[in-house]
């Protein structure tokens, strides 16, 4: 088997799950929390949130779950930053659930 379709076949889905604020490891992708079909994501407008504006940052990442935590909503999707701060210097959106990537966005 190819090694790319042998670590897509491994990556493993996220979803938000709003009632706890938290995400999540799931056999299938929750498409209604992801960025991949807003025109600001794909275009790589820059976004207002909370009083700032923030930038696309490089490339969206694979994060696992537990590294992330939930501080507010863009667009009616999940914001988060690292699970160890608090700062909102950079934010993270996901990009694409199926395998659990998301996308930072820097503070200008």
């Amino acid at each position: 088997m190819p090694a790319l379709l042998a670590a897509a076949l491994a990556a493993q889905a996220c979803v938000f799950v709003p009632a706890s604020r938290t995400l999540q490891n799931a056999a299938q992708p929750a498409k209604e929390a992801e960025a991949a079909s807003r025109w600001w994501y794909v275009s790589g407008e820059k976004v207002d949130y909370d009083g700032a504006r923030y930038r696309q940052y490089g490339s969206s990442r694979p994060v696992p779950p537990g590294e992330l935590k939930y501080i507010g909503e863009l667009d009616g999707l999940p914001v988060f930053i690292p699970a160890n701060t608090s700062d909102t210097a950079i934010i993270y959106v996901m990009a694409r659930s199926w395998n659990c990537t998301f996308q930072p966005y820097v503070r200008e």
